[in-house]
């Protein structure tokens, strides 16, 4: 394998909880007369999670070790 995408990666893991995003604080003032978008909302319950970072810092070591079994760092 060449390489692979993880550009969705902050997406990896949700809280628990299912929660709502809150809205943005700049966001708050400007919805009244449209629809609330994707980019409205403060995303803190899916993305970035404490679990992706977990996810990523294990990716890290098992490429690490693929690297240094080839004696390559690609």
């Amino acid at each position: 394998m060449d390489g692979f995408r993880i550009d969705a990666l902050k997406h990896l893991f949700e809280s628990k909880g299912f929660e709502d995003e809150p809205l943005k604080k700049n966001s708050l003032n400007d919805i009244n007369n449209r629809m609330v978008t994707y980019n409205d909302l403060d995303h803190i319950y899916t993305a970035n999670q404490k679990e992706t970072y977990e996810v990523l810092s294990e990716w890290r070591s098992y490429c690490n070790g693929l690297s240094k079994r080839k004696n390559s760092e690609k």
